[in-house]
């Protein structure tokens, strides 16, 4: 097995696994990156406004 081989099929696997999310192009690309930070900074939100102060009054 020669080194093209080897890395068409990572390659086409990681194509496969967008695909499946629907992204085909790079702005479907950019508009899920976009969206999974926006819920990492909502979670972060809610962790630091409600969660740790959930946490903090059940220690109290």
């Amino acid at each position: 097995m020669d080194q093209t081989t080897e890395v068409s099929w990572p390659l086409a696997k990681v194509l496969s696994v967008w695909a499946a999310f629907g992204i085909t192009t790079w702005q479907e690309a950019a508009a899920f990156a976009a969206f999974i930070y926006s819920l990492c900074l909502i979670a972060e939100w809610l962790y630091k406004r409600v969660w740790l102060n959930v946490f903090k009054r059940g220690k109290e």
